[in-house]
């Protein structure tokens, strides 16, 4: 992969576990809302909170869980897409859909692995021309990984309390002379804490 691409993207293995960690939350968190409201709705007067909290218990996890296997194949397949290319661009997040639509429906035959997979890459191709289209249209320019010396002269110029507090003495001195932002973070002092204020 280009250099710049791989700033931008994360470490494979963490990427993938991270994907499948926010959509088992995703999963979660909103499995709960969606089943605790439905049962609600549709249970009887005085026994309305019982009931959704015992349907979001008993089908949150399962949620969650699809959630987490749909976003741990997609991010899989979009690293294994990025690596064989060698670049990343538009056809990743279309391929890795199909695929994970795909792989997860092959229990079905077949036929529908296939149609699900075909869906699955229309309605990805369909959301990033809408994506590419808003980009061109209104000008809109992708966030450019920062490089650790750009970082440095963004802490060295900026005037704010933020930028004051953390372009203070050291740092400044630092990233004036063109130090790398690495070098800047380990000459802080690490600050010792106490839980018990002893």
């Amino acid at each position: 992969m280009k250099e710049e691409d791989s700033a931008v993207a994360e470490p494979f293995p963490d990427g993938i576990l991270k994907d499948a960690g926010t959509g088992f939350a995703f999963g979660m968190f909103g499995g709960s809302a969606f089943h605790f409201f439905k049962s609600m709705y549709h249970s009887p007067a005085g026994a309305r909170f019982l009931a959704g909290t015992q349907a979001a218990k008993m089908n949150a996890p399962r949620l969650a869980c699809t959630f987490a296997v749909w976003s741990g194949l997609f991010s899989t397949f979009h690293y294994t897409s990025s690596y064989l290319q060698q670049k990343e661009d538009q056809w990743n997040s279309i391929i890795a859909g199909a695929a994970a639509a795909g792989l997860l429906n092959i229990r079905s035959g077949l036929p529908a692995a296939a149609g699900s997979a075909v869906f699955t890459a229309a309605c990805f191709a369909l959301l990033e021309g809408m994506q590419r289209k808003l980009v061109l249209s209104e000008g809109i320019v992708r966030p450019t990984p920062i490089s650790p010396r750009s970082t440095a002269k963004i802490i060295e110029q900026s005037s704010s309390l933020l930028g004051q507090i953390l372009g203070d003495l050291k740092t400044q001195e630092m990233a004036r002379e063109g130090a790398n932002i690495r070098e800047i973070l380990r000459s802080f002092d690490k600050p010792t804490y106490s839980l018990f204020g002893v």
